[in-house]
């Protein structure tokens, strides 16, 4: 009977044990990913023993080929060297709620010039790569499509290089931030230009033709420049957007020649401007002015096209040497980052290369001020920045528009010089108060391609 008793309370701690047991494995059974939210980016982030993660893992997007691989110029290089600013010199991230500072990764994907596939691969970056935070620069090609799955899933994105109408036009931004120019500084940069020429609103001869692809930047920016235009008081010669791509500009061309067109503005990438403008000069239509947004925003771009056919031919500029800011990250003023960067690459530093310091320099005040990896607070922080960079100062709640800062713009004009080479001087600045200083009067006579 004692045996009886003694088997009986060995079978009760069993089965206690065994209950204990079963409970313990279940609450160590991480929960499901929140989907509505796009799901817990940092649920399997690498950790210490302590919970604390073993590094911060940061998405770029680039359109390093395809069209627009003119404006990823730089990428991989500049990134890398920023990673490795961080982790060598800074000694990483110093966040409040762990005991060191941690290390950045990068995961960078080549967009090629793709909409679609910036799409995937943003996706790809979050549910994959389990990112932190995304930075995308480079047009509404690859910065729309991105900033809008990083809505979809909750995850910060640093967004630069993308006019604020195409971004803006998605509806409202919550973890999404934009820096860059808004469709009306760039208007005020062309017209600055024209201006500049002699070509003023109301003159006989300054009716402005139209060239805007079916791209997102074309239906975008085209119905926010005709408001400008008509609200200035400039006519417009509009034949319609072209397809995106196209080889055959022959028709509107044609437009603009019966029409005596002497100012041609639009937005177009660089391999269609190229073929445009050939083709303009072959079927002897040389306008006195020509302003084209997005393309040749680069020296190797320009060059690409032909140092005599580019010899006068305008864009916009939102990055120079000749900027008055300085790097809140390097310390470099924007002269000395132009020298740093034409020293280790043999390159031009342009706008484009403005917005990839700028985008590091953002990135890494905000991480820091973030008391953890969460992405709200690393969205909290984002949204508290207030930081000099090196395209000017940055502060996300100085519009009515949730998430956005403007920045300067300014009219540029590429020269041909002496040695067969390409110069892009600043030939109008709308707002003299900013400080961007002309580098040379504007050009209107005299053009290689018009001998």
């Amino acid at each position: 009977m004692k045996q009886m008793k003694q088997f009986k309370v060995i079978a009760v701690i069993f089965t206690v044990l065994l209950g204990v047991m079963i409970f313990s494995g279940c609450s160590q059974t991480a929960p499901p990913a929140d989907t509505t939210t796009g799901g817990d980016t940092t649920a399997t982030t690498p950790a210490t023993p302590s919970g604390q993660p073993t590094s911060i893992k940061i998405g770029i997007l680039n359109p390093t080929t395809g069209p627009l691989a003119g404006m990823g110029e730089g990428t991989p290089f500049l990134d890398d060297y920023f990673k490795d600013y961080i982790n060598n010199t800074l000694g990483g991230i110093k966040m409040s709620d762990y005991d060191s500072p941690l290390p950045v990764e990068t995961v960078l994907y080549d967009t090629e010039s793709n909409p679609d596939k910036v799409s995937d691969l943003t996706t790809k970056l979050i549910t994959d790569d389990k990112v932190n935070i995304i930075i995308t620069r480079h047009t509404p090609d690859t910065v729309v499509p991105a900033t809008v799955v990083a809505e979809q899933y909750g995850v910060p994105c640093i967004a630069m290089d993308c006019p604020s109408g195409a971004w803006l036009g998605q509806g409202d931004h919550k973890w999404s931030f934009l820096a860059h120019t808004s469709a009306q500084s760039y208007w005020d940069a062309y017209s600055s230009i024209w201006e500049a020429a002699g070509y003023k609103a109301g003159d006989a001869n300054a009716t402005l033709g139209w060239v805007f692809a079916d791209d997102l930047d074309g239906t975008t920016l085209s119905p926010d420049y005709a408001a400008c235009a008509t609200a200035a008081g400039y006519k417009m010669l509009d034949p319609g957007l072209y397809a995106s791509g196209t080889n055959d500009y022959s028709s509107l061309i044609k437009q603009f020649k019966d029409a005596n067109i002497e100012v041609v503005f639009g937005v177009m990438n660089n391999p269609e401007f190229a073929t445009f403008w050939t083709q303009c000069l072959q079927n002897n239509f040389k306008p006195k002015v020509v302003v084209i947004g997005k393309a040749f925003m680069l020296e190797s771009q320009a060059m690409a096209i032909g140092a005599t056919l580019m010899d006068g031919i305008c864009n916009e500029v939102w990055w120079d040497v000749h900027f008055p800011y300085t790097s809140s990250l390097m310390g470099w003023t924007c002269m000395q980052y132009g020298d740093w960067y034409n020293q280790q690459t043999g390159l031009t530093a342009a706008s484009p290369q403005g917005a990839k310091l700028a985008s590091w320099e953002i990135l890494i005040d905000a991480l820091n001020r973030s008391a953890n990896v969460d992405p709200d607070s690393i969205r909290q922080a984002l949204l508290a920045t207030d930081l000099d960079t090196i395209m000017g100062h940055i502060n996300y709640t100085t519009t009515d528009n949730p998430n956005y800062c403007p920045l300067a713009c300014v009219g540029g004009q590429w020269i041909l010089q002496p040695d067969g080479s390409l110069k892009q001087e600043i030939v109008g600045n709308p707002d003299p108060s900013n400080g961007i200083p002309i580098t040379a009067p504007i050009k209107t006579s005299g053009f290689a391609w018009d001998k």
